[in-house]
């Protein structure tokens, strides 16, 4: 074998060995990611049952822990064109035009239509999830 030839059978080999042990790393990542999943879904299960035996034992069984609960404040099922201003931020802005509602439900529909903190600019006009409540009030004060 010529100096050519055994320096591509080295260059091989180490890349081979490179290769298994980023797959062995990647596999040591993989069970740890899943053992810390399965770990904080027991710790959870844990605790809401932990939390409700508690409550029952407290303030007797009638009481139900509620551990997904939705939001209590209206729907928003309005939509109203905002200004945007120097210094303004979404959560604000949802605070200020539907007070009754969740801001950071209104925030989570504007992200999901791709406005963020980060897309917002002074002189925009976005389109504000509100509810019907807060549209209503807001057309009869532009009259």
């Amino acid at each position: 074998m010529n100096p050519e030839q055994n320096q591509n059978v080295i260059k091989m080999v180490a890349e081979t060995e490179i290769d298994n042990r980023v797959a062995e790393a990647k596999e040591k990542i993989h069970k740890r990611k899943n053992r810390a999943i399965a770990i904080v879904a027991l710790l959870g299960v844990g605790l809401g049952f932990g939390a409700k035996q508690a409550l029952d034992e407290v303030q007797g069984p009638e009481i139900a822990v509620v551990t997904d609960a939705p939001n209590a404040g209206p729907e928003l099922n309005g939509i109203i064109e905002v200004p945007v201003g120097t210094g303004d931020t979404i959560y604000g802005l949802a605070e200020e035009y539907d007070p009754k509602a969740d801001p950071r439900e209104i925030v989570s529909e504007l992200k999901q239509q791709g406005i963020t903190a980060d897309t917002l600019q002074p002189g925009d006009v976005i389109p504000m999830p509100v509810s019907r409540e807060a549209e209503v009030a807001y057309e009869q004060q532009d009259k």
